[in-house]
C-alpha cells in the first residue's frame, strides 16, 4: 500500500525567514510533511545603513552577495542536501548554482513576485543570470507559463496558499454584534487602492478602516481623516482585524501581473 505522505527529502530551505513573512510558513509547512529541512535564512545578510541596502537590492553582485554565497555553499557541502529550495532568490550567482549542482543536489525555485512583469522592482539582475539553471520553477501567473515553457524550461503551475496554523475561522461565529470593522482593507496603498477607498469613504460615506504604516506616506492629512486607520497588524492581530470586518477587500497588484491576490487566499482561509 503506497504512503499517502511525500518521500522525505533532505531539503536546504533558503529564504529570507523574518518572523510574520510567508517563507516561514513554507518552511514550516514542510516541517509539518515530515521533511529534513535546514534553513538558511538570509535576513541577517540585509545589514547596513539605508544607503548599503538601496544598492544591495538593485545591484545583488559583488562583495553585496559574496559572504552569502560562501556559506550557502558551506552548507551544501556539509548537509549534503537532495533539494535546494530558494524562495525569491536575488543573490545568488550562477558559480553557486553549478556548484550546488555538482553537489548532487536539484534546485527548486519558489517566486511569487512577478521579476517579468512591467513593475520594476530593481532586485532582478541576479536572478536574471541563473533563473534558467533551476531543476523545477513554480509558476503563480498565467503570464508566466508562455515564457518559462517557450524557454523549454520545467515548471508546474500552482495555487497561492495560506497557512491554516496563522488563516483559520474563530472557533465560534461572529455575528456583525461581534464585528467592529465596516468595510476593511489590511495592506499597502498600491496602485489603485487609495483612490477606490477614499471614493468608498467619501462619496459613499461608508466607514472604511485600512490597516499599515505606509499610508501615512500617500495620503494627506485630510484624506487620512476619511478612515478609520489603525497600524501594521502582525500575524494574529491580522487574523483578528479579517474576523471583525463585515466586509474584507483585497487587490490584485495589475504591475505584478496578478491573477489573484494572495491576500483573497488568506481571508478566504
Amino acid at each position: 500500500m503506497s504512503s499517502s505522505f511525500p518521500r522525505v527529502r533532505r531539503i536546504l530551505y533558503v529564504g529570507d525567514l523574518s518572523e510574520g513573512g510567508t517563507c516561514l510558513q513554507r518552511l514550516k509547512s514542510f516541517n509539518r510533511l515530515g521533511q529534513n529541512v535546514r534553513p538558511l535564512n538570509i535576513q541577517p545578510y540585509k545589514t547596513g545603513g539605508r544607503a548599503i541596502n538601496w544598492l544591495r537590492y538593485r545591484y545583488p553582485f559583488g562583495p553585496f552577495v559574496s559572504r552569502i554565497n560562501h556559506d550557502l555553499l558551506k552548507t551544501v557541502a556539509d548537509y549534503r542536501p537532495d533539494v535546494v529550495w530558494f524562495d525569491k532568490p536575488v543573490s545568488f550567482t550562477a558559480e553557486t548554482m553549478h556548484t550546488i549542482k555538482k553537489a548532487g543536489a536539484q534546485i527548486a525555485f519558489y517566486v511569487q513576485d512577478a521579476p517579468f512583469g512591467p513593475r520594476n522592482d530593481g532586485c532582478w539582475r541576479q536572478f536574471m543570470r541563473v533563473y534558467r539553471m533551476a531543476d523545477l520553477h513554480c509558476l503563480f501567473r498565467e503570464a508566466d507559463i508562455p515564457r518559462y515553457s517557450q524557454q523549454g524550461l520545467p515548471y508546474i503551475k500552482i495555487m497561492l496558499s495560506f497557512d491554516p496554523q496563522l488563516h483559520f475561522p474563530p472557533e465560534v461565529a461572529l455575528g456583525d454584534s461581534g464585528r467592529d470593522r465596516g468595510v476593511s482593507y489590511i495592506g499597502f496603498p498600491y496602485e489603485q487602492r487609495p483612490a477606490f477607498l477614499l471614493k468608498l469613504a467619501r462619496d459613499y460615506r461608508l466607514p472604511v478602516h485600512i490597516n499599515g504604516d505606509r499610508w501615512l506616506r500617500v495620503l494627506t492629512k485630510d484624506e487620512l481623516g476619511e478612515f478609520i486607520h489603525g497600524e501594521y497588524l502582525p500575524q494574529g492581530q491580522y487574523r483578528s482585524g479579517i474576523w471583525r470586518s463585515k466586509i474584507n477587500l483585497s487587490f490584485v497588484t495589475e504591475a505584478n501581473e496578478e491573477d489573484i491576490a494572495h491576500k483573497a487566499v488568506e481571508i478566504a482561509g
